[in-house]
């Protein structure tokens, strides 16, 4: 906690004692209109993968207000001990500026250890605002973490949730959502 920055120890208390929230407005999915668009950055193709323990986050924009998350799909592979770590990886759902609106915790288990392949995973129906990142906090460390793959053009963000850690260059992110609207 002393290695923070009085910023992110003064973040970290009020989460700790309730006074930020993470709200966001769901529905069901028997209310949505069941045919989802897929939003992407990446052209299909992956050149490389990687991992990073600031964090990976992809940007999308909607055109309208009212588009609900209904899934994320991430082209990736898990690393590390044969047996996935008994522990979740967290994606968020952020505004531009990185503040949290949901998140969504997910075994380690969803993903495979070996070539990337695509993986999806179903979210509680949550309402996006017209631009928003998502972000993906697998808590990479030797012993454990997701390579994420990016195709050859392009930028592509850094960080989590509060914490914009800039960008780097090689290609967009091989991750996907799907929206939906009442």
């Amino acid at each position: 906690f002393k290695r923070l920055s009085s910023a992110d120890q003064e973040f970290v208390r009020s989460v700790a004692d309730g006074s930020v929230s993470v709200s966001a407005n769901t529905t069901t999915r028997d209310k949505l209109t069941g045919k989802p668009t897929e939003l992407k950055n990446d052209d299909g193709s992956p050149a490389g993968k990687k991992s990073f323990p600031r964090g990976i986050a992809s940007a999308f924009e909607v055109p309208d207000d009212g588009n609900y998350i209904t899934s994320i799909r991430i082209h990736g592979a898990r690393y590390g001990l044969p047996r996935p770590p008994k522990e979740d990886f967290i994606i968020a759902l952020c505004d531009t500026d990185f503040n949290p609106i949901a998140e969504f915790d997910y075994p380690y288990s969803k993903f495979r250890r070996g070539e990337p392949e695509w993986v999806m995973l179903n979210v509680k129906p949550t309402e996006v605002p017209k631009e928003f990142v998502i972000c993906l906090n697998f808590n990479a460390q030797q012993t454990k973490g997701v390579f994420v793959s990016h195709d050859a053009e392009g930028s592509s963000l850094v960080g989590l949730p509060g914490r914009h850690a800039g960008s780097v260059t090689g290609g967009d992110w091989m991750i996907r959502v799907k929206v939906d609207r009442l």
